[in-house]
């Protein structure tokens, strides 16, 4: 293929007339060779190429072309890599480091002691109105390798962990190792030279002088006298120059990338720089990098000085601290303790610190309570912290007035007003010796409430004041000043007050509007207020009598009345349920909220008249009013008698049961309060409670004039609730409480007919159900009779619990009767209706005196194959069938037929074979045809042999089936028990 496309580029060269293509052949290249290797380059030749010239003879000429080369190079190997063979060289990894026509180049930019493959590729170039010759194949690889040397210099290091006497430094290997691993390095520590600029450090540090040319590079840092400088090129002039520092090193040589320097001060500056080293020798040093230490706290302020204050400030002045640990100072904190015993007696804060964040030698504490004795300490601060504080002043403000007192309060207590309020925050420095209380009246017109009279009050110490020259229902503004023995404090913020106002006056007798069945409706008019708008009634109304009541009007109070002899008090919190007595003088249930026998209703303010609910039908109430305010309640209104209307009976009571019969109750009761009408009807119910206490519906049961009734309808041994409830001209009234009873107990009813199956000549089964009520006794047995046609007594096959039997030992074809009859422990049920069935017949009998004798023509013909049989038929029976046999009248007797003669002969002729002519005609003869004899022969054979090889798994799957047949049947007999007994009555 490479052949081909040789072809297709081939140079055009015209000859003669005609155009052909020439293409041109060249030598081959040989591989380059290494001159002069080097750590960074190398130097490769190759020998010249040439094109080849054909015969002349055989073509046309080829024109010469111009020759070029390319030198292509690839990475072989990883670093310090011994391997010297060639590898597979992939062809996308080839760069071009040369083209051109020289036989030689330099390549630079390689890597120190690395592997590289080299080949050179010819470039043949035609003229340009030519066909391009084709590219040539190049040249076959060979491997060079450059040499070791020391690495490069290693980055600047960083410092790592920052300490106040000590620094961390680190550092990463070099970019280039030179070809050999790294074997170490050396970090040299000094302290920074700050009288030198920051580009002259490094070169102070290893020379005094620099030669013309300048010093290239460093060789060595350290504290030893000599210095071994390697790799200089032979021929060539150096200058070497040595400078002393008598600044601080600290020198370390070892593998690792970090290292920690101690024993520095904090808050200075140091110079690092960090050298690699490997089997070459040593890198030129890094630059230097400058690192500083973590400062350390400065040293505390001294000489600290009380310069002036007031009642609430002081001036302390201090001078600066002599060490400041590396850092400037950068501010200062005042700390203050109070030492006055009347300010630590008053809550003040006993200690407190100021942090002052500027470098001023003295400050201002303000704020201070006055006359208080406080220790003061300063400590000064940089950024690595706080310093220890200085040794302690003592310092004290002068006294002053008294703070103002602080929460002034105040509430009406009665007809007077009760003060209160808290002590000032401080005394000034001077002990307080009594309050001073200011009270006006308040108004929000200014001039007015300048112009009302000021009262004042000296109360001496106690932080509370009861004044009672007050108004009711009058806004107060009152403050309150503290004492002391430099003057009289500020007086504090004010507070307003509002004297209570008077209960509403006595309301009249309320008014009956309506009379209602279960309440009353109300009228009255509202009372007078003092003060205090009114905010609600209390109506109350109770069946005794009582003279007065008073109660607090929003109930959060028990109610208080002046009550007759046996009146009940009357009090919030009375139980629900008061009995009451009523015209008809009966007592009753009320579901209302009752105080003390009193039936109080909470009425809006808003309303003046009212529907009073939850009341008796039919009752004398008597009923009073009050009105309430926030000042409180009224007095009670004079009480008034009413009664509501007639409404609903009472439920009856004393229901109870006093007849029990297995299907009726009978039920009495006593009569219920009327409510003012006549009971027309008493309405009674009855619910089915099962077995389960699941209770059923109510069911309607009568509807009578008295008050007993017989419920009637029911099942035996049943439980069952009653209840009654009585009616009259307004409706009925509520159900009395469900009483309880069970039914008695009685006979089961009569089981259905029986049905009867499985017959045969001798036996019957005969099959019943249960009955459908077992009059509440679940245990149920069963006797079963029977009597045969014109028998005049019957007779009793079976006695028990199962619900069938098999009857045996009966009279073939006879007409037999059968009945079932259920009993319990109460007794015993009906006999059923009963079920008839006749008797199969058994099968005919047999003949008898049966004779065989030779056929007239068997005689004469001695290969005869006919026998004459003759027999007597058997008398006629009741039990036995009729037999029914073949009448071929006409018909001659032939080969395998029957033939019957008339009377008591049956004469049969069979043809029969030779070997059986000399049988005796006593011997018997197989019944049946020949195919079912050997049918029956087949299946007796087959059970036999079934018989001999699985005899014990027909016995073990018979006795299974015994067992299933009882337990299935044992299951039926209790399912059938179970369903009887919980059938509903």
């Amino acid at each position: 293929m490479q052949q081909e496309g040789h072809e297709s580029e081939a140079t055009s060269v015209k000859h003669g007339d005609a155009d052909e293509l020439v293409v041109p052949s060249f030598s081959e290249l040989d591989p380059p060779t290494s001159l002069l290797p080097s750590s960074r380059g190398l130097e490769l030749q190759w020998k010249e190429g040439r094109q080849l010239v054909p015969d002349p003879t055989a073509g046309p000429d080829v024109p010469r072309c111009r020759l070029q080369y390319s030198l292509e190079m690839q990475q072989v190997h990883s670093p310090f890599a011994e391997n010297s063979d060639l590898p597979d060289l992939p062809e996308d990894r080839w760069q071009c480091r040369y083209t051109g026509p020289d036989v030689s180049a330099e390549v630079d930019g390689l890597r120190p002691r690395q592997q590289y493959a080299f080949r050179v590729r010819l470039i043949p170039q035609s003229h340009p109105e030519l066909q391009p010759p084709p590219a040539q194949q190049p040249s076959q690889a060979v491997l060079c390798t450059t040499t070791a040397c020391e690495p490069s210099p290693p980055l600047p290091p960083v410092s790592g962990k920052r300490e106040r006497y000590a620094m961390t430094c680190k550092w990463k290997p070099p970019d280039e190792t030179g070809g050999y691993p790294i074997t170490g390095y050396q970090l040299v520590f000094c302290q920074w030279q700050a009288a030198l600029p920051q580009d002259q450090q490094r070169e102070a540090l290893l020379r005094e002088s620099v030669p013309a040319g300048g010093f290239q590079n460093s060789a060595y840092d350290g504290l030893e006298c000599r210095h071994r400088i390697p790799r200089l090129i032979s021929g060539h002039s150096y200058a070497a120059a040595v400078r002393a520092s008598n600044g601080k090193f600290w020198i370390y040589t070892g593998p690792a990338t970090q290292h920690e320097v101690p024993n520095l001060k904090s808050g200075r500056k140091y110079q690092v720089r960090i050298t690699a080293f490997n089997m070459e020798g040593r890198s030129d040093p890094s630059a230097p990098a400058e690192v500083t230490t973590a400062p350390d706290v400065p040293a505390a302020p001294y000489n600290l000085r009380y310069k002036s204050g007031t009642g609430n400030s002081v001036i302390i002045s201090w001078s600066l601290p002599s060490e400041n640990g590396g850092a400037a100072v950068t501010g200062y904190e005042t700390k203050l303790e109070v030492i006055s015993g009347s300010a630590a007696a008053a809550g003040l804060p006993l200690e407190c610190t100021i942090d002052y964040q500027n470098t001023l030698r003295q400050c201002t504490v303000s704020r201070l309570q006055p006359g208080t004795g406080y220790r003061a300490w300063i400590r000064s601060k940089n950024s690595a912290g706080f310093s220890q504080y200085s040794q302690p002043i003592t310092v004290t403000t002068s006294k002053t007035l008294p703070a103002r007192p602080r929460n002034p309060h105040a509430f009406s207590q009665g007809g007077s007003l009760q003060f209160s309020w808290d002590a000032p925050e401080h005394d000034g420095g001077s002990a307080i010796t009594s309050y001073h209380l200011e009270l006006q009246a308040a108004s929000a017109d200014e001039a007015v409430r300048e112009a009302a009279p000021r009262q004042q009050h000296d109360v001496g110490l106690q932080c509370s004041a009861n004044i009672s020259s007050v108004v009711p229902a009058t806004d107060y503004m009152f403050q309150v000043a503290a004492v002391n023995s430099v003057g009289r404090s500020p007086l504090s913020e004010p507070c307003i007050a509002t004297t209570a106002a008077a209960p509403p006056a006595q309301p009249e007798p309320p008014r009956l509007r309506e009379a209602l069945p279960k309440g009353l409706h109300l009228q009255w008019d509202p009372p007078a207020t003092f003060g205090a708008p009114v905010t609600g009634y209390d109506a109350a109304s109770d069946i005794d009598h009582f003279e007065q009541a008073s109660a607090v009007s929003n109930g959060d109070e028990p109610l208080h009345r002046t009550q007759a002899a046996g009146a009940p008090a009357l009090s919030n919190g009375q139980k629900k349920g008061r009995r009451g007595r009523h015209p008809g003088g009966q007592a009753h249930e009320r579901d209302e909220t009752s105080a003390g026998g009193v039936h109080v209703h909470r009425i809006q303010a808003h309303e003046v008249d009212r529907r009073i609910s939850g009341l008796e039908a039919y009752t004398d109430y008597e009923v009073r009013l009050r009105a309430k305010s926030e000042a409180g309640p009224s007095d009670w209104s004079t009480p008034v008698s009413m009664r509501t209307a007639p409404g609903v009976p009472d439920c009856p009571v004393h229901v109870r049961v006093g007849g029990t019969h297995s299907n009726a109750l009978d039920v009495s009761w006593l009569k219920p309060n009327a409510r003012g009408s006549t009971i027309s009807k008493y309405g009674v119910e009855y619910q089915y409670v099962d077995r389960s206490k699941t209770e059923g519906k109510w069911r309607h049961c009568a509807s009578v004039e008295t008050t007993s009734a017989q419920v009637t309808g029911l099942k035996p041994a049943r439980t069952y609730k009653i209840r009654v409830c009585a009616s009259n001209g307004h409706g009925s009234g509520a159900w009395s409480e469900a009483v309880k009873w069970m039914t008695k107990a009685a006979a089961p009813d009569a089981p259905d007919p029986p049905t009867l199956r499985s017959r045969s000549a001798t036996s019957v089964i005969v099959h019943w159900k249960a009955p459908e009520e077992d009059g509440g006794e679940p245990d149920l047995s069963y006797q079963l009779r029977g009597s045969a046609e014109g028998q005049s007594q019957a007779t009793t096959y079976y006695n028990g619990s199962a619900t069938q039997f098999k009857v045996t030992n009966l009279r073939p074809g006879t007409h037999y009767t059968f009945e079932v009859q259920a009993r319990t422990k109460v007794g015993a049920s009906e006999w059923s209706d009963s079920a008839a069935i006749t008797m199969r017949l058994l099968p005919p009998q047999p003949p008898s005196e049966v004779c065989v004798a030779a056929d007239e023509q068997t005689a004469t013909d001695p290969s005869g194959t006919r026998v004459s049989v003759w027999w007597t038929a058997a008398e006629a029976s009741s039990m036995h069938a009729e037999w029914q046999g073949q009448d071929p009248a006409g018909e001659a007797a032939g080969p395998g037929r029957n033939r019957q003669h008339p009377g008591s002969m049956r004469v049969v002729t069979h043809s029969i074979s030779k070997h059986h002519r000399g049988r005796q005609a006593s011997e018997p003869k197989a019944r049946g045809p020949p195919i079912r004899r050997t049918l029956q022969g087949k299946v007796l054979r087959f059970l036999r042999q079934l018989w001999r090889g699985y005899s014990s798994y027909i016995l073990g799957l018979i006795v299974i089936a015994i067992i299933l047949a009882f337990v299935l049947n044992a299951e039926l007999i209790s399912t059938l028990m179970s369903d009887s007994a919980h059938k509903p009555r």
